[in-house]
């Protein structure tokens, strides 16, 4: 075995190699010396295990130098390299064969040709009557299976590459969460960048329909200020919500895209005020996508039929609940921005006082740190003046 310099793995595999044929030949010499049935017995009993061990990890080495990632990848490469340049001649024999036919043609086999397609098609008897039926019949048999091995083949690599463009698209969802996350996000470079993420990753063949990439394209567009953009899109999110399966999942994400279009259209009828802070004015339309006990479907109608809520799904409820409230308040709706407040507020306070859920430590904290959050802004909306943070708006 031949490695180069750098290659480690190689030399460490080569040195394992050598101990063990010095270790063979040791024993070798020893049970020739001492008798071959009852010291090999004892040996073995004695030091067996250490063998097979050495065995393993020997095996285990080599399989890793053998069969690592790129050293894979670097073969496959050649090999469909190699394939790819006898795929062209072998269709370039073809045609020349069917341009001069004869039976002294000289004819390469193509790549796909079993063994016995390759005894067929070396046949030179095709002027005889008697036996040309069974030598195209043959032909075309081993010509089927070997187009049904190709599909097999070419299914496999479909889903190859599907697999790699949906790891693509992974990675930009990530470039784009890093880039929304970050600090000092909410600058525009940062939004830009993560939006760019996003669409590059829609943009990725197979994910036009991915609704998650839908959805956070549409977040970064209102995070930039373009309401009417991100309106649009939270519209066909709204849209493309039916072509869910489970139909829970239809509506809990028609409802969750209506809210999305409250806070856009509510956005729209605000003004922004020269020491940056913003004044709201009401929406009627917004109100109408949200409120609660309308005769027809809304955010806060469509979840009642799927309550109770718990968790993540219990914090959307009470975040739904303090935007309902927001908007009856900028409509001058009294009563109702406060029924809408003790809901958010008991909905919060629940997850906070919950002593037990299914989820990891990690995201129960951050549940909870998240209630906490919105329990502050039910506090502070509750006193007068009511002042409603905008904070948990996408």
């Amino acid at each position: 075995m031949e490695c180069g310099v750098s290659d480690l793995g190689c030399q460490l595999l080569q040195f394992v190699l050598h101990e063990t044929e010095f270790a063979t030949g040791v024993l070798a010499k020893w049970v020739g010396e001492n008798g071959y049935a009852g010291q090999l017995s004892k040996f073995l009993s004695e030091h067996g295990e250490k063998l097979i061990a050495l065995a393993g990890v020997t095996f285990g080495i080599y399989r890793w130098w053998a069969y690592r990632e790129s050293r894979l990848h670097r073969k496959l490469e050649a090999y469909l390299r190699e394939n790819d340049r006898r795929l062209r001649d072998g269709q370039a024999y073809v045609l020349d064969a069917i341009r001069r036919p004869g039976p002294g043609h000289k004819f390469k086999m193509p790549l796909f040709a079993e063994l016995p397609l390759q005894s067929v098609l070396r046949e030179r008897n095709w002027d005889r009557t008697a036996v040309a039926t069974n030598v195209f019949d043959s032909a075309d048999w081993q010509i089927s299976k070997a187009m049904d091995k190709i599909d097999r083949r070419i299914e496999i690599a479909e889903a190859t590459i599907s697999s790699l463009r949906q790891q693509m698209s992974t990675a930009h969802v990530i470039r784009g969460a890093i880039a929304s996350a970050q600090e000092g996000a909410k600058s525009d470079n940062a939004t830009t960048r993560a939006l760019t993420s996003f669409r590059t990753a829609l943009q990725i063949p197979g994910q036009q329909e991915n609704l998650v990439l839908r959805e956070l394209e549409a977040h970064q567009l209102f995070k930039l200020g373009r309401w009417q953009n991100a309106l649009e899109s939270y519209k066909e999110l709204e849209v493309r919500a039916g072509t869910q399966n489970d139909y829970r999942s239809q509506r809990m994400l028609k409802a969750k895209a209506m809210a999305y279009q409250a806070m856009a259209m509510q956005m729209q009828a605000s003004e922004l005020l020269p020491d940056a802070t913003r004044s709201f004015n009401g929406c009627m339309n917004a109100f109408n996508k949200i409120k609660a006990n309308a005769p027809y479907p809304t955010t806060l109608t469509i979840r009642h039929n799927f309550a109770p809520f718990y968790d993540w799904e219990l914090l959307e409820q009470a975040n739904y609940h303090f935007l309902s409230s927001f908007l009856a308040h900028n409509l001058g709706f009294v009563a109702v921005c406060q029924t809408q407040l003790d809901e958010a507020l008991d909905a919060y306070q629940t997850i906070i006082d919950a002593p037990l859920s299914a989820l990891p430590r990690s995201a129960r904290k951050r549940l909870k740190q998240k209630a906490q959050e919105g329990l502050d802004r039910v506090n502070a909306a509750s006193q007068e003046p009511r002042v409603f943070q905008t904070d948990f708006l996408p």
